[in-house]
Formats: structure tokens, sequence, C-alpha cells
């Protein structure tokens, strides 16, 4: 009984990450054939470049630039997204339509409220931004710095506030990393063939 529960668990969960996932994949993709459209029409109307990338004339660099820079923080957004799926996460910002300065979502572990700042990777912030962010968690009693991914190397470092990556964040509110893992790269992986698709043509 108690292994058929955890299969159909397991199950309502994989569908509740894939149609999160294939919902940004699939945005993602219709963005990027708006960006081939208007880089295009970019090189082909206006002849004076507005950056390196555009004096070579190809769209693959030019556009792959912007998507780069436009990619990241909706991805951070998506983490979040994923992250309220589980019972233990409150996301002020969905739930209530408040923004708490500085605090993405907020964790009940082991008995205890924590305020918490949630980045895609170790290594995401800048030395202006850690600061920031060392200031806004500080306020709260019982501050978390998450790194939803375990790549990169820590750039956020405070005694008074503790940081958790990958796994050991997904463990602490009861999700998968396994299975939200292979969501992610089939997510990614369709958006890249849909890159080289648009590319090659």
């Amino acid at each position: 009984m108690n292994i058929k529960f955890n299969k159909i668990i397991r199950t309502s969960l994989s569908l509740l990450i894939s149609q999160k996932t294939q919902k940004f994949g699939d945005n993602c993709i219709e963005s990027l054939k708006g960006d081939f459209e208007k880089k295009s029409e970019i090189l082909d109307h206006h002849p004076n470049p507005q950056n390196l990338f555009e004096i070579c004339g190809e769209r693959l660099l030019v556009t792959s630039n912007s998507i780069i820079r436009s990619l990241s923080p909706k991805m951070g957004q998506l983490w979040g997204e994923v992250a309220d799926i589980s019972p233990y996460i409150i996301k002020p910002e969905f739930e209530f339509g408040v923004k708490i300065k500085g605090i993405d979502i907020v964790i009940l572990i082991d008995e205890k409220i924590k305020f918490t700042q949630l980045k895609t990777l170790k290594g995401t912030l800048t030395g202006s931004q850690t600061n920031r962010y060392k200031k806004e968690l500080g306020i709260h009693d019982s501050p978390l710095f998450i790194a939803a991914f375990n790549l990169g190397r820590w750039k956020f470092n405070d005694s008074k506030i503790p940081r958790i990556a990958r796994k050991e964040f997904w463990d602490k509110i009861h999700m998968d990393y396994n299975l939200i893992e292979n969501h992610i790269i089939n997510m990614l992986q369709k958006i890249d063939i849909a890159f080289g698709d648009l590319a090659a043509n």
C-alpha cells in the first residue's frame, strides 16, 4: 500500500513539474522565433551595427547573445514556481501578491520558518548583489541562501546566513531532485533543438 501511494505521489509530482517546464520551454521557443525574426530584420535593414556581434552579420551570434542574457532571469523564476509545488513553500508574490524585499520564497523546515533567496547557481551573484542580499536577508531571524543547482563556486558568504544547494535544498522541501533534473534536462534539450533549427533556416 505504501509503495503504491508513493508511486501515485511521484507520478503526480512529475506531472506538475512537467506542466511548468513544458510551458516554460514552449514560451521560450516562441520567444526564440521572435528574436530570430527581429535580428534578421535588423541585419537586413539597418547597416549600422549596434554591438560587436552585429558586425559579423550572422544571426546566430547576434541572437545567442540576447537569448542568454534574457533566459537566465526567467529560469530563476521557474525554479521558484517548481519549488512552489511543495506544501512546505510559500512564494509571497504568488500567494499574496506581496513582494518581500530580498526574499524569493518562505520555507517551513524542521518546524521553523526560513526566509530565503533562491538563485540558479552558487556563483550567480556579483559583488554588489552579495552585499545587498546580506543586508536584505540579515534582517530576518532565520535567513537562508539557496542555489537550486550545485554548479560553480559560492560567491555568497556570510557566517550568519546558512547556504544550501541542489539536492539538499530540494530534499528539505520534500521534492525529488532527480525528477526535477530530468524534466529540466528535457526542457533544455527541446529549447536547444529549436534554437538549432531556427539557426539553420
